[in-house]
Parts: structure tokens; C-alpha cells; sequence
């Protein structure tokens, strides 16, 4: 038996996808590993809002990516014959560190295998992409919220995830007028209310959320093209239910679902997830809408490796990888937060 598995691999051995003699595709670990993280980048709602040029320079754990944002020049008046003086302008340099690392392995029996002829290296870069999205999103949603700066602190460049300027009760670096609901009342008293109609007291319409957040990026000086926002599915529901939304989405691409995306509508381009950041105050379920621009968050992720083995005690294969990755908030001044209930 051993021998006769052996000369199947081998008169296949020079076929251009590598098949068994029964059709099965067997598995290619390289072209494997770029499979999966192709798909798994179109699977993933980080992916359309984070800025992940820097995939490529990684190859394993420990890598890091040093990141060159661009300098403050500065902008004076000039008249004939002036002497012109020249600065030497301090480029801000932010290191991503590639600290993080999720694997998948499980075995593949070869009785199985023959069975099904099905296609087993497409679907498992299916599932393994999938699966990765999931745990990664969460991953990197929920924690680009943690560190949230000291009381009073109005520094736009200080590092967690949003500027005290972007988030509050009194957001908008310029106004300081602009109230996206905070964490921390009684019952999600700071928080905001949100509904599809008319808003009450204490209550904020969907699409006033909407352009109040456009506001503090605005006040920003923040661009408008690649600006994101990030939305539970009920936010997205009160949302459709909004006749000034809906107007704006008709007519739009069907292509606009994939990835999560819900629509465009007053330069920010929609995202519906369920890895949001919650916490509970009291009665009140609070979520944390995040929104801001692509250049805000930087993401790297690499299939560092994908091995396929014998299984030692039984008839078939092991097969394990492993995805290596690292995210930061490179300028938190182009982010914002509000902290919502339904």
C-alpha cells in the first residue's frame, strides 16, 4: 500500500497543480499561504480602513516596520527681495511592532480525502481566512480604544487611540461644542441616544451622529477622501430606517456591501461590524463607534508560515500555519469616538 501511494505522488508529481491521480489537489504550502491571506484581506473590515502598505516588509514575530509620518512645514508671507530662511523639518518617525501571532492546525484523513474529492485547498483557505478575520478583528477593534488619554489632556498628538479633541462631551478641537456621548454617567447618562426619527431630549438622530462626527474631522483640517466609520449592524438598521440616509445611499454600487460596507454618505464610507467595543453601565448597553481616516491606523499582517505533514498515527495529513501581525494608531488626531445606546 505504502508503495502504491508513493508512485501515485510521484507520476503526479510533475502536473501543473500538483493533483493525485483521483483529481484532488494536494497541498502547495506557498501558494496556499497567498491564498489565504489574499482572501483573508478581502474578508476584513480593517483592511478597507486601515493603511496596510507595510504588509509586504514583514516575514515573522519580532519584525518591526518603521513608519515616516510627514513633517510640519512651515507657511510664511514673502515680498520681493526677501531673505528667505530655511527650517529642517522634524520627521516624526513611529515604529509597528509585529508582537502579535494567531495559528490554526488541524488534520486532514486521507479515506476522507478520496471520498470527497472535493477541492480541499480551496476551502480551507476559505475557512482559515474566515476564521482569521473573526479573531483579528476583534483583536484590533476592541483594542485601539484602550488607552484613553489623561483628564484635561487636549494634545492632538498624544498616543492612544483618539484625541480627547475627537471624543467627549465637548469634541471638536476647534469649538469644543460638538457632544459625541462619553462612558462614565449613571445608566449611560453621558451617552447618546440614538434613534431613526426625531430626537428627543437627551436623544440624537442616526444621521446627526453622522455629520456631527464629519464636523470634528472637519475641525481637524482631517481629508475627506478615505474617511471611515465603523457602526453596529442596529446602528446600520436605525440607519435605513432614516429617510434623509436613505436618500443619500440609493442608486449606489451593490458592489458597496462587500466587506461590511453599508453605503457612503457624507464623505464617510460605512462599515457595519460586530467586534465593536461594549461595555455595560448600569441598565444601559454602551458601544463605541469609532470613526476616522485610513491613514489614522496602521495594519501588517503576513502568513508567516503554512506546513503539511504526515500524521504519525494515522493515515493522512497535519496541517498547521501561522499568521504573525501588529496594528497602531499612528495619528490619533485623525480618529474619533462616540459612545452610543439603543
Amino acid at each position: 500500500m505504502a508503495n502504491a501511494y508513493d508512485s501515485s505522488i510521484s507520476a503526479n508529481s510533475t502536473t501543473k497543480l500538483g493533483t493525485l491521480a483521483d483529481g484532488t489537489l494536494r497541498f502547495i504550502p506557498t501558494l496556499w499561504s497567498s491564498k489565504i491571506n489574499k482572501r483573508f484581506y478581502a474578508q476584513t473590515v480593517f483592511g478597507e480602513i486601515a493603511n496596510n502598505d507595510f504588509s509586504g516588509e514583514i516575514s515573522g514575530m519580532g519584525d518591526k516596520v518603521l513608519i515616516m509620518n510627514s513633517p510640519t512645514v512651515t507657511i510664511g508671507d514673502y515680498s520681493i527681495g526677501q531673505t528667505l530662511t530655511y527650517e529642517r523639518p522634524d520627521i516624526q518617525k513611529v515604529e509597528l511592532v509585529i508582537d502579535k501571532a494567531k495559528s490554526f492546525s488541524y488534520g486532514v484523513n486521507d479515506v476522507e480525502k478520496y471520498q470527497t474529492k472535493a477541492d480541499y485547498m480551496s476551502e480551507f483557505a476559505d475557512a482559515a481566512a474566515q476564521q482569521l478575520k473573526v479573531a483579528i478583528d476583534a483583536n484590533v477593534l476592541q483594542n485601539i480604544y484602550t488607552s484613553a488619554l489623561s483628564a484635561g489632556s487636549t494634545s492632538l498628538y498624544s498616543s492612544p487611540a483618539t484625541s480627547t479633541g475627537n471624543q467627549g462631551l465637548k469634541a471638536g478641537v476647534r469649538s469644543a461644542q460638538v457632544n459625541l456621548g462619553a462612558a462614565g454617567g449613571t445608566n449611560g447618562s453621558n451617552a447618546l441616544k440614538l434613534v431613526s426619527g426625531t430626537a428627543g431630549a437627551g436623544e440624537c438622530n442616526v444621521f446627526d451622529l453622522i455629520t456631527r462626527l464629519s464636523a470634528v474631522m472637519d475641525e481637524a483640517n482631517i481629508p475627506e477622501s478615505d474617511r471611515w466609520l465603523l457602526v453596529p449592524p442596529l446602528f446600520r438598521t436605525k440607519l435605513a430606517q432614516s429617510s434623509q440616509a436613505i436618500a443619500l445611499i440609493q442608486g449606489q454600487d451593490e458592489a458597496m456591501y462587500r466587506n461590511g460596507k453599508f453605503g457612503q454618505i457624507d464623505r464617510w464610507n460605512i462599515y457595519v461590524s460586530n467586534q465593536l467595543k461594549t461595555v455595560t453601565e448600569g441598565t444601559a448597553n454602551l458601544t463605541y463607534i469609532l470613526a476616522g481616516h485610513k491613514s489614522a491606523l496602521c495594519f501588517a499582517s503576513q502568513i508567516a508560515k503554512v506546513e503539511n505533514m504526515m500524521n504519525p498515527n494515522d493515515f493522512g495529513s497535519l496541517i498547521r500555519g501561522l499568521n504573525v501581525y501588529g496594528f497602531k494608531v499612528v495619528k490619533p488626531e485623525a480618529m474619533a469616538a462616540a459612545v452610543v445606546y439603543f
